[in-house]
């Protein structure tokens, strides 16, 4: 009999402990390959009523009326309500992260009342018996608008001489927020730094909105039963919806209950505390049975909210052998027509991005032992970041610049990464994958980068073989 023993290597672990390139013990597949997944949608009640939303079709405008009352005739309609039904108990969307003592948030109803503000708002709604029934009852709904200037132009938009979005607001900016690394301590004067600046190159970048494509569109389903209620929904956040709930519709949090089923994804589009959650509960109080609620994709498409849509300002101050020497960024974000429950924090979470700028040379010469696994990952993303104004700086060779601290920044990523990870290396025409875990394709991208020729990149074999690693 021969006996085997596991390699150890030098980690001091054997070959048999390591993870990484084995295949992991599915828990979940039996349930979701046999049709025995519980999706918000799946759950039917006893005597439970569909809710169907008429939403507006126009941005900006004035309620004049809203007559409910032929839907309310149509076969299997339970009820119809207008936003006036709810006026007085429907609270308003919370807005959990107030990112500057002056702030401005608007309130954000979960239906209208006297006004709408972007096209897919809720204005009415109808409880029908079956879904069909309560859709095709929306049909029904005769309402006025009185049209009111709309802004689809974000730099317009904050212009004091605009049209306001919401009257008793004084503009349509939320919030400054302003980070200044020379303040903070993290950093030198920025201002001094521009003065001082070689080389300076200024850009503005548009990054577009996007919808989070979610393979399950949103589903609420409420049972208030006395003076409690059962949430279900299709939410990434079932314990802070609780207390929203509770907060917003006066209801005792211990009177709450707040089920996420399986979630058919999400990617942040569930992350909010949503205008439909809030209906359901409003309409299953009023009418003393359960109620569902379930999106159609094209609902989702205009109603859910969305994400991005920036105009970035970035301003760079340079040596010209493509030492960065200093970094502005101004940051112009659509909120929408109201803000949500974290929607605005986030936005102002990105100065943790820039915030990595003045403290990676600090940052670069401790070791990496001495640094947790998501601190290496955050240096080597804020070196990957960093190394966009040097191949930004690639883009004005009629200044000279010498692009050879490329090498050096792949080079710091590989001592600080060696978990293999692929970084996109990205120039004016160009476009290289490389696995900074190997020191080689390093030095080698490095040394084609000296090149200015975008052509010779392409064909450049030793690009092709970082590309393909070979």
């Amino acid at each position: 009999m021969t006996v085997t023993e596991d390699r150890v290597e030098a980690s001091g672990h054997s070959a048999s402990d390591r993870q990484v390139g084995k295949s992991r013990k599915r828990k979940e597949d039996q349930r979701l390959l046999t049709g025995r997944t519980m999706w918000t949608d799946n759950h039917t009640l006893p005597g439970m009523l569909h809710m169907a939303i008429l939403r507006s079709p126009v941005a900006h405008a004035k309620i004049s009326s809203v007559d409910v009352s032929a839907a309310r005739e149509r076969p299997g309609v339970v009820a119809a309500f207008s936003g006036r039904d709810f006026a007085d108990e429907q609270g308003v969307i919370p807005c959990a992260w107030p990112v500057t003592p002056d702030m401005v948030n608007p309130g954000h109803p979960s239906i209208a009342v006297d006004q709408v503000n972007h096209v897919g708002e809720a204005v009415a709604i109808v409880l029908a018996r079956t879904k069909a029934a309560a859709q095709d009852a929306l049909e029904a709904i005769e309402i006025d608008y009185d049209g009111l200037p709309v802004i689809l132009d974000m730099e317009e938009a904050v212009k004091d001489d605009t049209h306001l979005v919401h009257s008793h607001t004084e503009s349509n900016s939320s919030f400054r927020w302003v980070f200044d690394a020379g303040e903070a301590g993290t950093g030198t004067s920025t201002d001094e730094a521009f003065s001082n600046a070689e080389v300076t190159v200024s850009r503005r970048y548009i990054q577009q909105r996007l919808i989070p494509a979610f393979l399950e569109p949103r589903s609420s389903v409420a049972d208030f039963q006395g003076d409690a209620v059962t949430l279900w929904s299709a939410t990434q956040i079932p314990h802070i919806l609780r207390l929203m709930i509770a907060l917003s519709l006066g209801i005792p949090e211990h009177k709450v209950r707040v089920i996420a089923p399986d979630v058919g994804g999400g990617f942040g589009g569930k992350l909010q505390v949503t205008p439909e959650e809030f209906l359901v509960i409003l309409a299953s109080r009023r009418l003393g049975k359960p109620v569902k609620y379930t999106e159609t994709r094209s609902e989702s498409l205009l109603s859910a909210h969305h994400g991005r849509d920036q105009i970035q300002y970035v301003d760079i101050a340079a040596k010209r052998d493509g030492t960065v020497t200093g970094l502005k960024v101004r940051l112009l974000v659509d909120m929408g027509a109201y803000l949500r429950r974290d929607s605005e924090g986030i936005e102002k979470d990105l100065q943790r991005v820039f915030e990595l700028f003045p403290r990676l040379e600090e940052r670069e010469k401790q070791k990496a032992g001495t640094m947790s696994g998501g601190e290496q990952q955050m240096l080597a993303i804020g070196r990957a970041l960093m190394a966009q104004p040097r191949l930004l700086l690639l883009d004005e060779p009629s200044m000279g610049i010498a692009p050879v601290l490329v090498e050096r920044i792949y080079e710091t990523i590989a001592e600080i990464n060696d978990q293999g990870t692929t970084i996109l290396l990205v120039e004016q025409n160009a476009n290289f994958a490389l696995d900074v875990s190997k020191r080689g394709y390093v030095l080698e991208v490095g040394k084609v980068a000296l090149s200015n020729d975008s052509e010779s990149l392409r064909h450049d074999p030793e690009v092709q073989k970082a590309y393909l690693g070979a």
